[in-house]
């Protein structure tokens, strides 16, 4: 499964974060894009995608939520645009997404 970018202001209501409730949430999936992607991105730009150690890890049900650094969502938006369809048209949803919601409070799930 490709990376969901979740916009949340209250980290509170992660806490028990629950893939089934999914929908009671702001969010965007991808539909090829992963995290390992995004950190890519990344490298060798000084910035970090991810703000820390893990908000969630959850090795039983095999999912990761981060808090996701605003500078690294800089850095990956600003990317000039990929020749590849699919990855194009996931950095457009994510730049629609961070439009709305602003580069705060935007969470990314990964599932392992």
């Amino acid at each position: 499964m490709a990376s969901i970018f979740i916009h949340e202001t209250d980290a509170s209501k992660l806490q028990q974060f629950d893939v089934e409730n999914l929908d009671d949430y702001s969010h965007v999936c991808m539909d090829e894009l992963l995290t390992l992607d995004f950190e890519i991105m990344c490298q060798g730009t000084g910035q970090r995608w991810c703000l820390d150690q893990p908000f969630i890890y959850d090795e039983s049900n095999g999912l990761v939520l981060c808090l996701l650094h605003p500078t690294g969502l800089d850095t990956v938006l600003s990317l000039p645009p990929d020749e590849d369809d699919i990855r194009a048209d996931d950095m457009d949803k994510l730049r629609r997404f961070i439009n709305v919601h602003g580069k705060q409070h935007i969470f990314e799930l990964s599932t392992f």
